[in-house]
């Protein structure tokens, strides 16, 4: 599939990037590596390895996350590479499909996040706590109130509150700074480094994803070695990637095709959403998934709609800073 296939229609084009895209983040949850680099490497011919390295960095903290954390610093490590490689060759991102050494960057980046452990907990705990803060906060108390009970939150390593206040200062009480400094303040006690590379994802990227990973970070001690996927990217590097179609399951309620096939809730959750080589038990998947198909039923299915919803309902708090993401790339 490459671009003469695409036939000059740029709304083709679009339709078709989502579906790769769809298809690349389905094959890394369920660890299938020839489809992952297939996929990614379709949209390089498309033009798009930037894309791929950011979603591979958004994938990272979705479906990878607490199972290993390390992830997200080696995928951003690979786009920051890549980034300074199109620099010294003076090179536009979209020829980097024509040099190896750029492909190679990208192959990679889509091996470990296929190999590594996977978990959803991060996307689920944020989406309910999205959902939690609509339904339950009446931001009724001042600022000073709000950082100390995020504060006690921290100290007594509980996870669900600090992310609750978390979202609520850094989102509408435009006191995202704060928040930052009392969590690097205590990452010194765990994950140091591992936290400290999660913060500075928040503040390149502004996904809340990136903010509720260095909470959980705070509150759990990491009893697993991680990053292991380095010791077996060799295992998978040098193998030809075969040429597939996108799977069925990468049509879902996210995409026009899934729509024209009337697929929902229960599609995506039996079929798109399961991830494979789950590293441990997601303590946060039925309260996820219950946020989730409770604010579908009041037109709220996506995250940015919930911070609208919360935003129109309240007056009392100040605005964001400008460009604060909101799962900016599609969750799908």
């Amino acid at each position: 599939m490459g671009k003469g296939s695409l036939g000059g229609n740029s709304g083709r084009i679009l339709l078709l990037w989502y579906e790769l895209t769809s298809a690349l983040q389905k094959s890394i949850r369920w660890c299938e590596v020839n489809e992952s680099r297939y996929f990614a490497r379709e949209l390089m011919d498309m033009g798009y390895p930037g894309g791929v390295l950011n979603q591979l960095i958004l994938i990272a903290a979705e479906n990878v996350g607490l199972a290993d954390p390390s992830l997200i610093v080696y995928e951003k490590r690979c786009l920051d590479t890549f980034d300074n490689l199109i620099k010294q060759y003076k090179m536009k991102k979209r020829d980097a499909v024509k040099f190896p050494t750029l492909c190679n960057i990208v192959n990679r980046a889509v091996i470990v996040a296929a190999i590594s452990y996977k978990s959803r907990l991060f996307l689920q705990l944020s989406f309910a706590t999205l959902f939690d803060i609509y339904q339950q906060e009446d931001f009724s108390e001042n600022l000073s109130e709000y950082l100390g009970r995020f504060d006690v939150a921290l100290q007594k390593k509980n996870e669900k509150q600090a992310t609750y206040y978390a979202y609520v200062l850094a989102i509408f009480l435009n006191s995202k700074a704060q928040i930052l400094t009392m969590i690097q303040r205590y990452s010194g006690m765990e994950n140091k480094d591992l936290i400290q590379k999660w913060v500075e994802e928040y503040k390149r990227n502004n996904e809340l994803l990136m903010l509720a990973g260095s909470i959980v970070l705070l509150c759990h001690n990491l009893r697993y070695p991680h990053g292991e996927y380095n010791d077996a990217i060799c295992n998978h590097l040098y193998f030809l990637i075969n040429a597939v179609n996108i799977p069925d399951r990468a049509y879902d309620m996210h995409t026009i095709a899934g729509k024209r096939k009337g697929r929902g809730f229960k599609n995506f959750f039996d079929e798109a959403a399961p991830v494979k080589n789950e590293r441990f038990s997601n303590n946060w998947e039925q309260a996820g998934r219950t946020a989730y198909i409770r604010a579908n039923q009041e037109g709220l299915g996506k995250a940015v709609k919930i911070i609208e919803a919360i935003k129109r309902n309240h007056e009392r708090y100040k605005k964001p800073q400008k460009g604060e993401g909101i799962y900016s790339s599609a969750s799908v």
